[in-house]
């Protein structure tokens, strides 16, 4: 029986079997678009072959590196196991559908020609065929590798004496041995004498025993046990010369890149004669951390994530079937040859194996695929864990100290008594500990600067340029550009980087480079070949003139050097100077649409708005007459971002059905600005470090470090600079509003070198708890784990981009601020009801009360009013909180921000320093008002393929391969950053919202409407959960985890669903296979005109409300008419044109002119003038039409990028 069949009815997991079934529910994961998922074929026997070719597909390491060979292969004519294997590859990934199968025909014929052992119809034994893969494909490598010194005379070809110090012989090593091969230490050591003997050897994988009911890191450790010697097998030492007793253990030195571990299932039965299965249970974590090292294995812990399961099913290495597990951007899938399944990360414990020896039922891991985790995130950042657990070690056994015998919850009793966070924060401070906790930043913290580091990952860097890998190149010069200490090693790196840059020919970003290399005094015998580069760059830029001054300056400054000119060097410098002399600035050398990179500028918006003291009105739902109960001057902030036109489009406005939420003031027409907002504080993800400034945002290629860590990285020198200055001075006053505009814009000051900490993914140490085996754990924790076991995967919190921003909201304020207010608050708890406060001003996480914030009021209150349905949350989450609340607070401490501990709430007397209590009461507030307020701004990238391996080229009379320009079908939105806006935040969701989000400029966000919007009626965007995506259970279960409610939208009364209409993009596929989907509505009466075809394709229509056109049919025929032009006539052939335009146009012409064509046209429309009147929604046609203004605004108004693969995966 096949796996899937049996393994859904044995397991009761609910699959469907259809590839069709798959692509709908992955259709709108935004991280999956750019994926494959393909089943192979199975010809009779062959699964062995396709598990181990799927895990390896999704080892992304592997994948490029046999792309890539795919594209410069030298001899295609010669074919090769790898040649197959890339072919394979290669047809998978350029395929247009993103599920599938594929028939790997050609790569078994070869297998089995290659290999007797496979040519056969029996089973064979998967890591057996994984060995011979991974050593043919080392082998066809190795003979066709050549020395690959490159040319060093030639500084257009990135020359060695820029990129090594010393010209290395080749060492036989390929890229097999830097993504499989690790080394281990044999070390033996004789009990007679004591000396010790070492022996290294390589592997590309490692073979471990299984045992009953254990784990892997136990069979790790079995693996490297110490065994004695002794007997018939005495260990010979030649110092003793003689057989002596002795101790042998293995241990690793070096760890892979990748690491694949084979567990020893099958052992010989004498009895059986033959090899049996042992279906031992061996439980394997998502994370491993590699502990066995040798003692001089220059790693430290490595810690590794899984990306592949190669799973067995059978009694006998001969028999049975094998399956695949794989990961995938955070999901997992099963591969059972020509069929695909999204599987929940739960069900990978049924593969662990069985409580019995054998069972030849079970579906037993074989093979773990481990990545390190450095390289499975690409992230310059890892969250940093181990202060925090040290920290929530110690509340778990404070809790059980001060907890009665028969408590067993894992929090103080008491705390669910809590009202507010004040309280519950002062609560949890009574544990004893508290006092003498404390962070501290070590000079050998992984965010320490390191030129040793420096230099090893510049080596790195060297060893990917001579395999040509300009990715991984790419990747290392920049990182030992992060970690550079001394001027030396910034200098070479800027040098080495701006080789990689030019290759790859991204020339504006070689001139910067190239300069900051000279500033931090580049040697002075190689600078030559700098102005050499600096000068081709310029030409590639037609600044011929430049390039001219460029080519005549570097021959002074080799002469006044004393410097000897080689002849290849001023045979090209000679070149140089004659080409830019005969040569015209406005000649067309190369095609504007030959880019490898480019990223649009952001500008900020003009606010057109005057006067802006305006009031907002609270309605009472139970008042007949809707009459103005209360008005509120509102704060200046909030005014600025919705008062953006001139009459205000929008205005706050309170009911009890909805609360504060935000109407239109007038009809808006489709495309219109509302809204234009700056966040209160914001941060990037820490997932985009590398990819885009840390100050502005902006998408760059070439990031300069932080003067202190390597953590964060900007696009400029005035960026970094920037990022410094402090957002409120050292003498408690905010800066004036006039002395900057980005008060908004991060600031670095208090969280350098501490950004490792502070994204935090197990906010109270209760993930790794339930990772653990009792026998790991202390008494205390053994107490508490029973009752933390039991809770589900979603009560058991983290949130790594909310604890950062939860912390910078913090540290945007000042102290004296936060105490005035703070003061304010605590003495209205104090006050008698007859008593009137002076101010009305005060916090909610204090007071408990949310205020609305008003004229002359401080920034911080902008944000502190927020919701944070604290009321709604259990007790378990407002714990993990408060222990993170607590923990970031000390991490606040540690950076320098004025904290004190030495007074309490009732003596505090010094304004500038911050009572460690109210921090951490604050943090508490935002931990929560981000969870349900807090925005991701996204930003559209296009990322794209070469056609050829030369991807550019510096000599200028080479033709250039033409790139294409943008299939707006793989434009995709990512998000970069997570921010808490005053008035977005009190935009309220609908699973059909009726405007968009555009990321401006420096984290701005503006609202743009997408569909007509009546007088009065609410504004509404999105939290994540759409109905085109997402069906009504999926929506209302995650709505009301996350945000507490229960939406009550149309497309949720009505059960829109995926299943009714699927269009998220603009592909015109979905819009020409489906233009007859459509419902008319009377433009007289806005009636359903039954059109009898046209209802029928309503499958839901019994669920709804339908109100009929009962108009006469002339009058119905008006719409019909006024349809077929709209439509047919028009909008049906622009589902093909537009984006054929955007295919043919390169991204540098994609001008405002340019855009506003097609964003007057879609606007036009959708507007209630044309089609939007006519369609009854769900509509295919309408969500098209969204879908493209929605682009359309943002290629108009955001920073977005194109760059070419080789850029992006070096990222």
């Amino acid at each position: 029986m096949r796996f899937l069949e049996s393994f859904l009815r044995i397991n009761c997991l609910k699959m469907g079997l259809s590839s069709s079934q798959l692509e709908k529910e992955i259709a709108g994961d935004q991280l999956l678009s750019g994926e494959r998922y393909f089943g192979l074929v199975n010809f009779g026997n062959t699964c062995y072959c396709n598990s181990v070719i799927q895990a390896l597909f999704f080892c992304k390491p592997f994948r490029d590196k046999v792309l890539q060979y795919n594209d410069r292969a030298k001899n295609p004519k010669k074919e090769t196991l790898l040649t197959c294997l890339s072919d394979l590859f290669y047809s998978v990934v350029s395929q247009q559908r993103r599920v599938g199968q594929m028939r790997p025909k050609k790569f078994i014929q070869k297998l089995k020609r290659e290999n007797g052992l496979f040519d056969n119809y029996l089973q064979q034994d998967a890591h057996e065929f994984l060995n011979y893969l991974l050593n043919k494909i080392a082998d066809i490598i190795r003979a066709e590798q050549q020395p690959t010194g490159v040319d060093a005379e030639d500084p257009s070809d990135c020359e060695m004496t820029d990129v090594s110090e010393s010209n290395r012989k080749h060492s036989g090593r390929n890229w097999i041995h830097e993504i499989f091969q690790g080394s281990l230490t044999n070390e033996t050591r004789c009990l007679n004498c004591d000396n010790v003997r070492t022996k290294e050897e390589n592997f590309l994988d490692l073979s471990v025993d299984v045992g009953e009911n254990v784990d892997i890191s136990y069979c790790l450790r079995c693996f490297s046990d110490t065994e004695t010697m002794r007997s018939d097998n005495k260990y010979y030492c030649e110092f003793c010369r003689c057989k002596q007793e002795a101790q042998r253990r293995m241990r690793i030195k070096k760890p892979p890149l990748l690491l694949a571990l084979h567990l020893k299932r099958f052992k010989y039965s004498e009895n059986l004669n033959r090899f049996i299965k042992l279906s031992y249970r061996v439980a394997f974590p998502m994370e491993l951390r590699l502990f066995n090292m040798s003692n001089d294995s220059s790693n430290d812990d490595r810690l590794y994530n899984l990306m592949a399961v190669v799973v067995h099913s059978g009694s006998g290495p001969n028999r049975g079937h094998y399956v695949t597990l794989v990961k995938s951007h955070g999901l997992w899938f099963l591969f059972d040859d020509e069929l695909v399944e999204k599987i929940h990360r739960t069900n990978i414990e049924d593969f662990f194996g069985s409580s019995t020896e054998t069972s030849k039922s079970s579906y037993t891991a074989y093979i773990l695929f481990y990545l390190d985790a450095k390289v499975a995130s690409n992230k310059m950042v890892t969250p940093n864990p181990t202060d925090l657990y040290r920290f929530c070690d110690l509340v778990m056994e404070s809790v059980v100290e001060m907890s009665p015998p028969s408590y067993d919850l894992p929090w103080l009793p008491g705390f669910e008594e809590c009202k507010t966070d004040y309280e519950r924060i002062k609560k949890f401070m009574s544990m004893p500990f508290l006092r003498q906790f404390k962070i501290s930043i070590s000079d050998q913290s992984p965010a320490a600067k390191n030129d040793s580091i420096a230099k090893q990952k510049r080596e790195h860097g060297n060893e990917a340029w001579r395999t040509n890998n300009l990715s991984l190149a790419l990747r290392y010069y920049s990182e030992a550009i992060f970690f550079a200490s001394s001027p030396e090693e910034k200098a070479l790196g800027y040098g080495n980087r701006s080789c990689v840059l030019s290759r790859i020919g991204v020339h504006e970003a070689v001139l910067q480079d190239i300069d900051l290399a000279i500033k931090y005094n580049f040697p002075k015998d190689r600078r030559p070949r700098l102005f050499i580069r600096r000068s081709q760059s310029l030409i590639s830029l037609k600044r011929f003139k430049e390039a001219l001054t460029e080519f005549n300056n570097c021959l002074e400054y080799m002469k006044s050097e004393n410097l000897t000119i080689p002849n290849s060097l001023n045979e090209m410098i000679q070149k140089g100077i004659k080409d830019c002399s005969t040569m015209k600035e406005d000649e067309l050398l190369i095609d504007d649409s030959v880019i490898p990179y480019f990223v649009h500028e952001a500008k900020s918006l003009i606010m057109k708005h005057g006067n802006t003291q305006k009031i907002i009105t609270k309605n009472c739902n139970n008042s007949n007459n809707g009459s103005n109960i209360t008005d509120h001057n509102l704060h200046p902030s909030i005014l600025r971002s919705l008062y953006i036109q001139d009459p205000p489009a929008v205005r706050l406005n309170y009911n009890d059905e909805f609360g504060w939420h935000i109407v239109a003031t007038n009809n808006i027409q489709p495309g219109e600005l509302l809204i234009l907002d700056k966040p209160y504080s914001c941060r990037l993800h820490y997932s985009r470090l590398l990819l885009n400034c840390y100050r502005c945002s902006k998408r760059c290629i070439n990031p300069i470090p932080c003067r202190s860590c390597t953590q964060v990285g900007f696009c400029s020198e005035l960026c970094e600079q920037e990022a410094w200055n402090p957002v409120w001075t050292d003498i408690n006053t905010s800066l004036p509003l006039e002395l900057t505009t980005d008060l908004s814009l991060p600031c670095h000051r208090f969280e350098c070198g501490l950004v490792d900490r502070l994204i935090i993914e197990d906010y109270a140490g209760w993930k790794r708890l339930r990772s653990k085996s009792l026998n790991d754990l202390t008494v205390p924790m053994k107490k508490l784990k029973s009752f933390i076991d039991k809770l589900s995967d979603d009560d058991v919190i983290g949130g790594p981009n909310i604890s950062w921003l939860a912390f910078a909201l913090l540290t945007k304020t000042a102290p004296n601020i936060l105490n005035r207010l703070i003061k304010i608050s605590l003495n209205k708890l104090t006050c008698q009801n007859d008593e009137k406060p002076i101010s009305k001003e005060e916090l909610s996480s204090f007071t408990g009360n949310r205020v609305v914030p008003q004229q002359s009021w401080d920034d911080y209150t902008t944000v502190d009013w927020l919701t944070t349905n604290s009321i709604k949350r259990k007790t378990s989450d407002l714990w993990q909180r408060t222990v993170v609340a607590v923990y970031l607070t000390f991490c606040l401490e540690a950076g320098g921000y004025p904290i004190t501990k030495d007074v309490d709430d009732n003596s505090q007397s010094n304004c500038t320093l911050l009572p460690f209590n109210w921090a951490s009461t604050c943090i508490l507030h935002h931990l929560q008002c981000i969870s349900s307020n807090g925005h991701s701004l996204s930003l559209p990238e296009y990322i794209f393929t070469e056609n050829t391996t030369t991807v550019h080229n510096n000599n200028i009379s080479d033709k250039q391969q033409k790139i294409p320009g943008i299939d707006l079908n793989k434009l995709t939105s990512n998000e970069i950053s997570t921010c808490l806006y005053p008035v977005l935040s009190l935009i309220n969701h609908s699973c059909d919202p009726n405007i968009t989000n555009v990321t401006i400029d420096k984290f701005q966000c503006a609202i743009y409407s997408i569909r007509p919007i009546e007088q009065n009626e609410i504004i509404y965007g999105n939290y994540g959960l759409h109905y085109a995506i997402h069906s009504l259970n999926e929506r209302q279960s995650s709505l009301q985890s996350q945000y507490h409610f229960r939406c009550i939208c149309l497309a949720c009364i009505e059960d829109w669903s995926p299943f009714i209409t699927t269009t998220t993009t603009t592909d015109n596929s979905n819009m020409t296979n489906s233009s007859k989907d459509f419902q008319l509505k009377c433009l007289t009466c806005s009636g359903l005109i039954n059109f009898g075809t046209l209802l029928d394709s309503d499958k839901k229509s019994s669920l709804r409300k339908v109100h009929y056109c009962q108009c006469s049919q002339p009058i119905q025929l008006k719409s019909l008419s006024k349809f077929q032009k709209l439509f047919y006539n028009d909008l049906y052939t622009k589902f093909d044109t537009i984006p054929l335009t955007f295919q043919k146009t390169s991204p540098k012409k994609m001008t405002n002119k340019f855009l506003n064509k097609f964003i007057v046209y879609t606007k036009q429309m959708l507007d209630t003038e044309h089609l939007y009147n006519i369609l009854q929604r769900p509509c295919n046609a309408l969500d098209w039409l969204q879908e493209m203004l929605k682009q359309l605004l943002d290629l108009q108004h955001t920073g977005w990028s194109y760059e070419s693969k080789i850029i992006r995966s070096a990222f």
